[in-house]
């Protein structure tokens, strides 16, 4: 039994397809077109320069240019961060000098343990914001040089 083609598909792309059997593709794909630096010199189109349109226009010149949001944050999140590093640090020393000789509160025990516990990862996030900062600024100066260039 031949294996027949299936109606549904383009038969060039099926098993067992042979142009000189079965019919033309319903749509031939169409030929590229060259690149303007592949055609003839003669056939070298000239087009009309593009004429900027007088709303964008407007709307470059009142628009300020937009900020990385991230660039914003990372700094504003450090401060934050060794804000509470710092806050955390001072209680954590009142609570444990005062400790010698009085009974322990309960908010004063809790302080005794979360405080070890919090102020070094406080401290290593709000310099892991930094470091990515200083990165993405780095990274945003290379890229203007290399655009300017």
């Amino acid at each position: 039994m031949p294996e027949e083609l299936d109606p549904r598909f383009d038969p060039q792309f099926q098993r067992g397809y042979d142009p000189a059997k079965h019919p033309a593709p319903r749509s031939a794909p169409k030929p590229p077109i060259p690149r303007v630096e592949e055609r003839a010199e003669g056939a070298r189109l000239e087009t009309a320069p593009e004429q900027p349109d007088a709303r964008e226009s407007v709307s470059e010149e009142l628009d300020p240019p937009r900020r990385n949001p991230v660039l914003l944050a990372l700094p504003i999140l450090a401060a934050l961060l060794l804000v509470a590093f710092v806050g955390l640090t001072i209680a954590f020393i009142q609570v444990y000098e005062h400790q010698f000789g009085q009974a322990i509160v309960a908010e004063d025990g809790a302080l005794l343990i979360i405080g070890p516990a919090f102020m070094p990862s406080l401290l290593v996030a709000a310099l892991l914001c930094v470091t990515a900062w200083l990165g993405l600024r780095a990274t945003r100066a290379l890229r203007q040089e290399h655009t300017d260039a």
